[in-house]
């Protein structure tokens, strides 16, 4: 008579040839999405662009940068805050100036396209093996 004592050790003891060893999170279809970045990584990224963009006053001469567009969101060392402090200011503040209000605005309705964007890996896997295959 077989020992299936011994198989059994020998099935959770063995490395790689369980099926669920061999799952690769690479090939999850979120693993990968096309546009990974925070609101935070967004904001930071228009406040580095907006100190390289003169502003120019009323005589048309340069007089400074665009970064100031941004003091509401600064700390006191010149970086973007993060997104939880982000968010904890959107939910305590309604002295937004219009400027930041209007780009949060963006920014929440470009999440929605953002996470409908990051889906189409899926959609498209399960397009293809329920519908072609």
């Amino acid at each position: 008579m077989i020992n299936l004592d011994n198989i059994y050790q020998y099935l959770l003891s063995t490395d790689g040839v369980n099926q669920m060893q061999r799952n690769l999170p690479a090939l999850d279809p979120n693993y990968v999405q096309l546009d990974g970045r925070t609101k935070n990584d967004l904001i930071n990224f228009l406040y580095q662009l907006s100190k390289q963009v003169s502003f120019y006053d009323q005589t048309n001469s340069p007089d400074s940068d665009w970064s100031g567009f941004f003091n509401f969101l600064t700390s006191t060392d010149g970086t973007i805050i993060s997104d939880v402090e982000i968010n904890q200011l959107m939910a305590s503040r309604n002295d937004w100036p219009p400027h930041l209000a209007l780009l949060m605005a963006f920014l929440s309705l470009y999440a929605i396209a953002q996470q409908d964007m990051n889906q189409l890996v899926t959609k498209h896997l399960n397009y293809y093996y329920k519908k072609v295959l």
